[in-house]
């Protein structure tokens, strides 16, 4: 049995997404919010990526881990 975590895919419009990110950065202090030039990554203080978006042309292509997307979704 694997330990790896299944990511959940989401598209996500890019308003929400950068609230999101937004949010993260505001209350999340134990997660990075880094930005390339694919689009954004958070990760934990342990280098763990919690989430992954791909930039697109109105949206966003995310990959969340289900506990840190369950925190979003209520």
């Amino acid at each position: 049995m694997s330990d790896k975590v299944k990511m959940i895919v989401r598209i996500i419009p890019k308003r929400t997404m950068q609230n999101i990110l937004k949010d993260i950065r505001n209350h999340l202090q134990n997660l990075t919010v880094t930005k390339d030039s694919h689009g954004y990554t958070v990760t934990t203080g342990k280098g763990l990526i919690v989430l992954k978006a791909m930039n697109g042309n109105r949206d966003y292509l995310t990959r969340w881990h289900p506990k840190l997307l369950a925190a979003f979704n209520g």
